[in-house]
């Protein structure tokens, strides 16, 4: 009896350390205010989305990834506003944006929450730039809601089946009731998320800086962060718009890193197959993210594209209006 009183003890005097010390490690909570920002916000759906704007000319709409926020165009923002009127948003359920638990955080479901931002901003069609989660959401826009996207350029885009590596378990765990529980009552930890962002670097050492790794990992200390992780892994890890991708017309352009260690290279040639007349351009010596390890390449490569797009339809209605008048 004593030993096992004594046994007691000990587990509890543990635990009771344990709990001390995860209380004085784990991150504290931040507030959406606190963060320094030079967006501004619009109410879409019921949900306050964080924007940034500038620019002048033909709108471009810039969605980032799963877990991401705007600041991850940092390096492209302002020289594509010298062409465009650029719009870079924060997804519901990330960055300054509303975190709502209880919502649609599918493709299609993220699709529709871009088509009524366009609506609160009065734009009636743009060129679509998606990148990772953000990639399969600018498809299934240009899917859904076809007249909305004028052109559409996906980068290092997610949208097919998660059947490599151990995907398929880690979306189904991470979306139970159990972990949705575990992430709802902890707060993420700032060296898993720089070895996490490491990854998404074909030369994370020269990219991913303290300063990088803040812009991404302050903003999962705001409220309601750590609640929708599992609604995005049940919503968004386990869908596909695979069978969709035939509907897509909008002119296309994928781009896609060499050494991508997220999402496999071979994805970008399925992307090419799946979608008529899509051009593929492949930066070596690059990771998950073009648009930030080789930025200018990035800024050539798009406009260029959007100057080839825009060519060719003045081309054909000035074709179309000759023919209305002979």
């Amino acid at each position: 009896m004593l030993s096992l009183l004594r046994r007691g003890f000990i587990v509890t005097i543990a635990a009771v350390i344990a709990y001390v010390a995860y209380t004085r490690l784990k991150p504290r909570p931040i507030s959406t205010e606190s963060l320094h920002t030079d967006g501004q916000f619009v109410l879409v759906e019921g949900l306050q989305i964080h924007y940034r704007v500038a620019g002048s000319g033909p709108p471009l709409i810039l969605i980032h990834g799963i877990f991401a926020n705007l600041f991850g165009w940092r390096h492209v923002f302002d020289q594509l506003a010298k062409e465009h009127t650029v719009y870079a948003l924060d997804l519901k359920g990330h960055g300054l944006s509303d975190k709502p638990a209880n919502s649609d955080y599918s493709p299609f479901g993220m699709a529709d929450l871009i088509a009524h931002f366009m609506d609160a901003l009065g734009i009636e069609s743009a060129a679509v730039l998606g990148q990772s989660m953000g990639g399969a959401i600018a498809a299934a826009l240009a899917v859904r809601h076809p007249t909305r996207v004028q052109r559409l350029v996906l980068v290092d885009a997610a949208g097919y089946a998660l059947n490599y590596h151990i995907m398929p378990l880690l979306t189904r765990v991470a979306g139970s009731a159990a972990a949705g529980f575990v992430f709802r009552h902890t707060a993420p930890h700032r060296g898993l998320a720089a070895r996490l962002l490491r990854n998404c670097y074909y030369e994370p050492d020269r990219t991913c800086t303290p300063d990088v790794v803040d812009g991404y990992f302050l903003p999962l200390l705001t409220p309601g962060a750590s609640g929708v992780i599992a609604p995005l892994a049940r919503d968004f890890g386990q869908t596909s718009i695979a069978h969709r991708l035939r509907e897509i017309q909008a002119p296309t352009l994928i781009i896609w890193g060499q050494y991508d260690a997220v999402i496999p290279m071979h994805w970008g040639y399925r992307f090419q197959k799946d979608i008529a007349n899509a051009e593929l351009v492949v930066f070596p010596k690059c990771g998950h993210c073009p648009h930030e390890e080789e930025p200018e390449k990035f800024l050539e490569t798009v406009n260029g594209f959007l100057q080839r797009a825009d060519s060719v339809d003045t081309g054909q209605q000035s074709e179309s209006s000759t023919a209305a008048n002979t």
